[in-house]
């Protein structure tokens, strides 16, 4: 019961840091303290002046990873701590919190609770958007583009913002599609919200394994659809793992349809479902190149073709480098 308040505490400080642009205002005394005529004037590491911008930067340093934590590895465990608080279940006389049985569901405390979640949990899940699709960056999120919610528009700075992340270091067959950026995290952003809370909130076996079963096509489907890596043969490899989850989870239906412990129908089905999506990705794998880094030509130089894209991934070899100023103003430029 005590990580019910811990989860909101936690929502409510990255509100705060996120709202009032704590980071930006902590790299500001930052600059500001190196700026020091006290600190340029000291030659030893743990003078007073070099101590108080250590502590500085040891703060500024703590937003930026919490900001990281909470948008990224956090975000499971907090709405698994928030969809506990909300399953109740029946003592016989009334129902109360499964994680607190000496709580009663929608009253008193409990009933603050779901209010004060009511107010918070939805501002969280908004702003949590700007910072997921850049992996938990918050030097990518400008406090100026904070608001600009229009996601699904091309220009939006929250879509150029991951496109900027996505396109300042080649992580080799890591790296994102630039294109897909904002998709390919916003997918699993949602992804990781939903996970928790259908697997507590169901209100029956079979019901669960639908609703995980069509979050889990959904996440396959949009990565089908949308490229999300360069490399054309890890986006085959990330694609068919994304349909063997699906199909794992589609089994999980017939092993629920069927209630029979006895049965090994939908262990025989799951074997055969993974062998063939093996085979085809062995197939695959065997026939796509991996793509390899296209490198800017020096003067005078032609510059180098990308290869042809596959059928089994959405073309996406030629990819502007997109960048956003910290005032809001965006700019693109394109390279090869």
């Amino acid at each position: 019961w005590p990580q019910v308040h811990v989860a909101l505490g936690c929502m409510v400080l990255f509100l705060a840091v996120a709202l009032l642009g704590l980071d930006e205002l902590a790299d500001t005394v930052v600059a500001r303290a190196y700026d020091l005529p006290m600190y340029k004037a000291e030659k030893f590491r743990f003078a007073p002046a070099h101590l108080l911008v250590s502590m500085l930067s040891a703060f500024r340093n703590a937003l930026y990873l919490f900001l990281q934590l909470s948008s990224t590895i956090l975000v499971v465990p907090l709405m698994k701590i928030l969809a506990d608080s909300l399953h109740c279940v029946s003592d016989g006389d009334a129902l109360v919190v499964s994680v607190a049985p000496h709580v009663q569901c929608f009253r008193d405390d409990h009933l603050k609770l779901c209010l004060m979640m009511l107010l918070i949990v939805p501002f969280f899940l908004f702003l949590l958007v700007p910072f997921a699709v850049v992996a938990g960056d918050a030097t990518y999120v400008a406090h100026a583009c904070m608001f600009e919610w229009r996601f699904w528009e091309e220009k939006n700075a929250w879509r150029l913002a991951a496109a900027r992340k996505a396109t300042r270091l080649h992580q080799s067959f890591l790296h994102l599609n630039p294109h897909n950026a904002f998709r390919t995290l916003f997918v699993e952003m949602v992804g990781k919200i939903l996970m928790p809370v259908i697997a507590r909130e169901s209100p029956n076996p079979i019901f669960q394994m639908v609703l995980v079963a069509s979050t889990n096509g959904a996440m396959w489907l949009s990565v089908l659809l949308a490229a999300p890596y360069a490399d054309r043969k890890f986006s085959v490899v990330v694609q068919d793992l994304k349909l063997l989850i699906f199909a794992a989870s589609a089994t999980g239906i017939l092993a629920v349809s069927l209630d029979n412990p006895e049965s090994d129908a939908p262990l025989k089905t799951f074997a055969v479902v993974v062998s063939l999506i093996l085979l085809g990705l062995s197939v695959k794998t065997c026939l796509i190149e991996g793509d390899r880094p296209v490198t800017v030509p020096v003067t005078g130089q032609t510059p180098p073709q990308a290869p042809s894209p596959s059928k089994s991934v959405a073309a996406s070899d030629t990819v502007p480098l997109l960048d956003i100023e910290r005032d809001g103003a965006v700019s693109a430029r394109m390279e090869k």
